[in-house]
Order: structure tokens, then C-alpha cells, then sequence
């Protein structure tokens, strides 16, 4: 997927960690030049541009934007942790894609999302859709396993009408 810097910088691939960073000489120069311009321990006034730029396509729903990987101190904290957030977006959107896709319409009830290791709401809203797909597929499955033990000649099989309380 193409990731959209906004600014002058670079982007790290999925794979790669962001130690593994690598600028030219030009870019390096061209940061200390802009970096000098700025007020100390500040961002500049393009870089703040930049910031509402990302979050602006953030908020709608641009999750291939991403902060320059180029800048320094506390901004450079800043992008690090705006570009996790829209990746971690950009993970989640394309798990609940997949999720349609094999539960909904390939049928594989035993799916189960993951967006690898997460905490907080992150980890709330993977066990919300998990919870919601075995709520959905518990009475399919319930009627399946009896109609098959009706089907074999077995009428001792029940099923629950309610299904915690409802």
C-alpha cells in the first residue's frame, strides 16, 4: 500500500523497524536548515501545517497519510506516534475487511480478528467484533448440531429457545 507523506521525509515499509532509517546528505542538511529556522525545543509553522494536513486526512479517513520520519525531538516523538496510530488504523480496517470477507461470505465461522498485540480500546474493540461473531454464529451452530442429530434419526437432541436471556 502507498503511504502518503505529508511533507519532505520518508516512510519505513511495514516490515522494516524505525531504527533501520536512512536519509541522504541533502535531506539531512535541508532538516538542520529547517530545524534552525524553528524556534528551539518548537515545531515550525510548516511543521505544524504538516500535522493538521495528516490529521485532517486522518479524520477523513486517510489512513495512508503519514508525519515525515525526518523530523527531531519532541515533533519526531509526535510523527512516531501519529504514523503507529494510523498504522494500527490502517490494521484494524483491513482486519474487519477480512473478517467480512471469510466470515460473512466464505462462511468460516471460526474466524477470529487479531490485529497482533494490542492493549486498551484497541484490545476492546478486537474482543467487541470476536464477541459479536459468536453471538451471531452460537444459534446457527446450535441448529446445525441438531438438525444433523435429527437427520442421523436422533430426536433427544434440544436446543435452548433462549439464548442467555434472550
Amino acid at each position: 500500500m502507498k503511504k502518503n507523506v505529508v511533507g519532505n521525509g520518508t516512510t519505513n515499509d511495514a516490515g522494516k523497524s524505525k531504527a533501520s532509517r536512512t536519509t541522504s546528505f541533502s535531506e539531512t542538511t535541508t532538516a538542520a536548515a529547517e530545524r534552525a529556522q524553528q524556534p528551539a525545543g518548537g515545531a515550525g509553522e510548516d511543521d505544524l501545517v504538516k500535522l493538521l494536513m495528516a490529521l485532517t486526512a486522518l479524520k477523513k479517513g486517510d489512513f495512508t497519510a503519514r508525519l515525515p520520519l525526518n523530523w527531531n525531538g519532541t515533533a519526531g516523538k509526535i510523527a512516531d506516534a501519529f504514523n503507529d496510530v494510523i498504522e494500527r488504523n490502517e490494521r484494524m480496517a483491513a482486519e474487519l475487511a477480512r473478517m467480512s470477507r471469510v466470515v460473512g461470505k466464505e462462511g468460516k465461522i471460526s474466524q477470529r480478528a487479531s490485529i497482533g498485540e494490542v492493549s486498551g480500546s484497541w484490545a476492546d474493540s478486537i474482543d467487541s467484533v470476536n464477541a459479536l461473531v459468536s453471538d451471531l454464529v452460537h444459534p446457527t451452530s446450535e441448529t446445525a448440531r441438531v438438525i444433523g442429530a435429527v437427520a442421523k434419526g436422533d430426536l433427544t437432541q434440544t436446543m435452548a429457545l433462549e439464548i442467555e436471556g434472550r
